[in-house]
């Protein structure tokens, strides 16, 4: 008698296949996770990076514009300063 609740112990305590089988799911679970965790950090990091790429270029577009309006008022300025112009 204490040999058979001994062995049903050891065998309860063993796990079995469908518990393997849930702790793999799990794990699986878990690393494809991390998976999809890795995907949308380096997605936004490059959306970041992209953002940050459109406005340095906006930024030049920016300044060459405000550069040739300056150029353009400074021959304005140049043409009104010059005898005979209206």
């Amino acid at each position: 008698m204490i040999e058979s609740i001994t062995n049903r112990r050891v065998s309860v305590a063993q796990p079995t296949s469908l518990q393997k089988l849930d702790e793999e799911t799990s794990q699986n679970e878990l690393q494809l996770q991390l998976k999809r965790k890795g995907v949308f950090d380096n997605l936004r990091r490059l959306e970041a990076e992209g953002k940050l790429k459109r406005t340095q270029e906006r930024k030049e577009r920016t300044e060459k514009s405000m550069e040739e309006i300056e150029r353009r008022m400074k021959k304005i300025q140049e043409l009104r300063s010059k005898p005979g112009s209206t």
